[in-house]
């Protein structure tokens, strides 16, 4: 491993997974030796020729050039595949949600740390270039004191096999804890349901930090058309992350009567917003090589163990507070 890379092994080659393939067959020190699908024509179509493919799960786990796996299948196998490639030695990189409940995620902890293992849970956003940039704004007090943080995550159309809360709501569960420095303490959410969706597709949450701050998320499978925003709303300025729009963070003044507000308001100025200049670089690359370099050279994971573990008691939180009709439920 030390001379020749991190080999590494993508489980799951379907529509993310084949993007973990790309980037991970490019990075300087990786290499993809092997990729593992239920589908040979998926693997056929997205594996380059010079990595292993099987339908065998069991046989990535036995192959001694594969130092880590990289887990891109459907939600509710994540923590069962990471259980068992932390067993066989791997390190594990594993798309988000780390689990779909509490007690599997802290299973999944353990297995790593009786493993001796790295985790890394796929939290992308943390990586984008336009987050880290606002997250340094924060660090300079550039923003003041944050009151409210409002995120919409909506658009056509998500994954079938888990409802919208837990499809979508990772990226802002996650990226606010980043961002805040905190993870909440409380979540009370609402859920809607739409025919041919799992319950619920659409859901309004609020989230309570320690510190003060509220976190309003919106997640929605039913939307005509796709939404991917988080605004800061600060005492000195106000800095919105349009992940589809052209200025990808524009900054600007918060209006003193937004200043005091406990509660998101209706709209938001747009007036006096300015773009912020972003390095450039695509958050998945960017997200692959944090792994590698944290396995190789031992330095933290950003997204690692207690990030992943903490989100995944959040998203729980707010999916028991969806049975309960909103009713708030402690972290």
């Amino acid at each position: 491993m030390a001379n020749s890379g991190l080999g590494v092994a993508v489980v799951g080659v379907g529509r993310w997974g084949r993007n973990l393939v790309r980037v991970f067959a490019d990075l300087r020190r990786a290499r993809l030796v092997a990729a593992c699908d239920v589908s040979p024509a998926s693997l056929r179509r997205h594996v380059p020729e010079r990595a292993k493919c099987t339908t065998e799960f069991r046989e990535i786990l036995g192959d001694s050039d594969v130092d880590a796996v990289a887990i891109a299948t459907p939600a509710a196998t994540h923590s069962e595949l990471a259980i068992r490639s932390f067993e066989a030695g791997k390190h594990v990189f594993v798309e988000k949600p780390l689990s779909l409940g509490v007690g599997e995620a802290e299973r999944v902890a353990q297995a790593a740390k009786a493993a001796g293992r790295r985790l890394m849970v796929g939290h992308i956003l943390q990586y984008h270039p336009a987050v880290t940039h606002l997250k340094a704004l924060l660090s300079e007090g550039r923003l003041g004191v944050v009151r409210y943080a409002l995120c919409d995550r909506l658009g056509p159309g998500t994954t079938r096999d888990i409802d919208s809360w837990w499809a979508l709501a990772p990226h802002d569960v996650s990226v606010l804890r980043y961002l805040l420095d905190e993870a909440p303490v409380e979540v009370a959410a609402h859920g809607h349901a739409a025919a041919g969706l799992p319950d619920p597709a659409v859901v309004s949450a609020r989230l309570r930090f320690a510190s003060g701050v509220t976190g309003f998320i919106h997640v929605s499978s039913v939307h005509p058309a796709k939404t991917r925003r988080l605004t800061l709303v600060g005492t000195e300025l106000t800095a919105t992350f349009d992940d589809v729009g052209a200025a990808k963070l524009t900054l600007g003044p918060t209006p003193p009567e937004l200043r005091r507000l406990e509660v998101a308001p209706d709209s938001l100025p747009s007036r006096g917003m300015s773009e912020c200049k972003i390095a450039v670089g695509e958050p998945l690359r960017i997200e692959a090589e944090h792994f590698v370099d944290g396995v190789l050279d031992g330095c933290p994971i950003r997204s690692g163990t207690a990030d992943a573990v903490s989100a995944v008691r959040v998203l729980a939180a707010g999916s028991r507070s969806v049975a309960l009709a909103g009713a708030p439920v402690a972290v």
